[in-house]
């Protein structure tokens, strides 16, 4: 693997399995259908290992064509059976894993997105079908977007997300995959019997950013060193599970476009680049090694395989064993249906869905697509205009599918915490402000005449995340200026004059979105937000109020709207709001802080004291509880511990004014430390040029040190 070699991408090998150098020696299926379907035995009790690796692209892998270096999963398909045709449903993580983990595609378990859906209490999951047959059930992720707070953990005995606060910016909380394995090979170890073990790793995910020595081994392309660096990592689990004669399914839930049609990334288009997975399943009794099966496979048949190889009947779901299929058998017609609703639902675009059936591929927009993938143009050539009959089926299939769902959004909306935790990432809230039917949409809301801002808005996050605001406000007002309904743009550039301008300019900045018409939950949450940081209170409320009377009980807007109602004098209303939020999200911080300095504010000095170290139970780093207790330090003349907290403000928040003024105050007039208290009153007046009595302190202090 220390060899540096050009990365390859190409479906050459997946179309052709029994290319020289392509795969391990296979056995193609054939004519002994009978003979390998009497061999298949159900083994009641068997071990099941499912591992999922996001964003991973079916040829990426050795055993599919690529030249990135793979010997894991390639000797796992060496000794399984490899499907070169298998498709996910979703191009996004959490709904891929709703498909995979109940057997229903989205239009059944009515879960579209990562930021909006929780998989129902209804939904019997694999974990839950495994459960009540006496396995022990595991599950081990490594993103936020698989949070237990989402109803993905139903059924698991025990289930681990503590992948921490990794994110920087903008982007996700994840774990690297060494982590997450190292957590599961815990688990395993020792624990014989019945088990189900789920490892979920993140790491192809963007940004590319592999750990040493896979990020020189491909120099050009941190994406294939990902794949190479997680590859290495599942070896030992591999191991294992062959030891202890598991069954294995190795899958993606979607793959990663890499700039194919303008997609950086996923979640806007389904083309095969992001909606065909690699799929590896091992240790099924009776299967030659090395067997390639090209039929087309779903993420709803994993499902009800798993459930009748180890003796269990599957009941009714969308999906089909496949071990028929294994078995030489040949479907009459595969159809499988798709989508990628995240910018209609989030940016108010059209809508996209569509289905696979046989070789033909038909996707539903303002200006629809249809493709023959059996045809050397595969999606390179658009046949709407020459293939009407095709056309016309196709669509109907669409229409038939999507009229036999129940619904169309059955999933419940997220807990408080969740809904918080997506916010706080810039991740959730920017719902398009009205939902559409697709008839409502023309080719000017076309995802694909709209490609180029997504970039765009990747773009000015990138730039936010590397702190270059003034990049980030240029790429986002062209982004308003060309499609002024798209929410999340206003909620973004706020957030950049924000940090890098102040308050005001930010909430001007989602006046314009609201004049715009871009009004959601979120641009109202944080216009309340830069109202209480600006004085402009009573504006605050009214944002917050509008709000709390569609959604209640939203954490984030009741903690903005108690922070007000303390800054107007209305103390017992602000601590009822905040008790509120405590009670519905316990784990968020902030509250208890504002807690704590309501109390203070007060004068009940016991219940600052416990709120602040609750806040900082759940945050170590919280700004307002590190402020708080330094106040509460320097009144009872412990200065060296007021210093502590205000040291840790500033490492949070190096231009704070307070903390830089108290801590010049207390380090020059109680410590006499003139000297370090020096450049803090110097910051902190080039911040309060207008303040006084801090210019004269300054003029001592200089004097002082001279």
């Amino acid at each position: 693997m220390a060899a540096r070699r050009p990365l390859l991408f190409g479906f050459a090998c997946a179309l052709v399995a029994s290319a020289s150098g392509c795969a391990p020696e296979t056995v193609t299926v054939g004519g002994e259908a009978a003979a390998l379907r009497e061999r298949f035995v159900a083994t009641p009790g068997r071990p099941v290992l499912l591992i999922t690796i996001d964003t991973l692209r079916a040829d990426a892998l050795g055993s599919y064509g690529s030249s990135v270096a793979t010997p894991v999963l390639d000797g796992l398909a060496a000794r399984g059976v490899r499907f070169p045709d298998a498709v996910a449903h979703s191009v996004l993580t959490f709904p891929s894993h709703a498909s995979m983990f109940t057997g229903d595609d989205p239009s059944r378990h009515g879960v579209h997105d990562n930021d909006r859906h929780r998989l129902p209490d209804s939904a019997n999951t694999w974990a839950e079908r495994l459960k009540a047959a006496g396995y022990e059930t595991a599950g081990f992720v490594g993103a936020f977007p698989l949070d237990s707070v989402f109803g993905i953990a139903q059924g698991f005995d025990t289930y681990d997300d503590y992948y921490g606060s990794s994110a920087s910016g903008i982007q996700l909380e994840e774990r690297l995959a060494e982590d997450v394995v190292a957590s599961a090979m815990t688990w395993l170890d020792g624990r014989e019997g019945s088990w189900f073990a789920w490892v979920h790793v993140y790491d192809p995910h963007a940004p590319y950013t592999p750990p040493a020595p896979y990020d020189t081994l491909y120099p050009d392309a941190g994406y294939a060193g990902e794949v190479a660096y997680v590859d290495a990592t599942l070896a030992p689990l591999l191991e294992l599970a062959a030891e202890r004669d598991a069954i294995v399914i190795a899958t993606s839930d979607h793959g990663e476009a890499l700039g194919e049609r303008g997609e950086a990334t996923h979640g806007v288009f389904a083309y095969q680049s992001t909606i065909q997975v690699p799929l590896i399943m091992a240790g099924l009794e009776g299967i030659d090694p090395g067997l390639v099966v090209n039929e087309r496979v779903r993420h709803i048949d994993l499902l009800p395989t798993v459930l009748e190889a180890v003796g269990l009947e599957p009941g009714t779901m969308q999906g089909q064993s496949l071990n028929d299929v294994i078995a030489g058998a040949t479907r009459p017609e595969s159809v499988s249906y798709f989508e990628a609703l995240h910018p209609y639902l989030d940016w108010g675009w059209a809508p996209l869905r569509g289905i696979h059936a046989g070789s033909l591929k038909y996707i539903e927009l303002p200006l629809p697509e249809l493709y023959d993938l059996d045809s050397p143009e595969r999606e390179t050539r658009n046949l709407v205009d020459t293939r009407n009959v095709d056309l016309a089926r196709m669509a109907a299939l669409l229409g038939d599918h999507m009229a036999a769902a129940p619904s169309q959004d059955t999933a419940t909306e997220e807990s408080a915490e969740a809904l918080r935790r997506l916010r706080a990432l810039g991740y959730a809230g920017n719902a398009a402000p009205t939902q559409r039917s697709a008839a409502d949409f023309g080719p000017d809301d076309d995802p694909k005449r709209l490609i180029h801002i997504e970039g765009r808005v990747q773009e000015a996050v990138v730039a936010m995340d590397a702190r270059d605001h003034r990049s980030a406000v240029t790429v986002l007002e062209s982004v308003i200026s060309e499609r002024p309904s798209m929410a999340r743009a206003y909620t973004l550039l706020a957030r950049a004059l924000e940090e890098s301008v102040g308050p005001g300019p930010a909430a001007i900045a989602l006046e314009r979105g609201m004049e715009a018409g871009a009004v959601t939950p979120h641009l109202l949450n944080r216009l309340a937000f830069y109202y209480s940081l600006t004085g402009e209170f009573e504006k605050g409320i009214a944002a917050a109020e509008e709000v709390l009377r569609d959604q209640p009980d939203d954490v984030d807007t009741l903690a903005v709207l108690a922070t007000i109602y303390a800054r107007v004098g209305r103390e017992p209303e602000s601590e009822q709001l905040l008790l509120r939020v405590v009670e519905l999200d316990p784990t968020f911080a902030r509250p208890h802080g504002n807690l704590g300095t309501l109390y203070l504010q007060l004068g009940r000095q016991a219940e600052a004291a416990e709120a602040f170290q609750t806040a900082l139970d759940f945050d170590p780093n919280l700004v307002e509880a590190h402020t708080g207790l330094g106040v509460m330090a320097a009144n009872a003349e412990s200065y060296e511990i007021a210093v502590m907290h205000w040291s840790q403000v500033l490492r949070q928040q190096p231009n704070a004014p307070f903390a830089l003024y108290n801590l010049g105050i207390v380090l020059s007039q109680s410590l006499g430390r003139p000297a370090d208290a020096l450049p803090l009153i110097e910051r902190y007046v080039q911040i309060r040029p207008n303040d006084q009595g801090a210019r004269a302190l300054l003029q001592d202090l200089r004097r002082q040190v001279q």
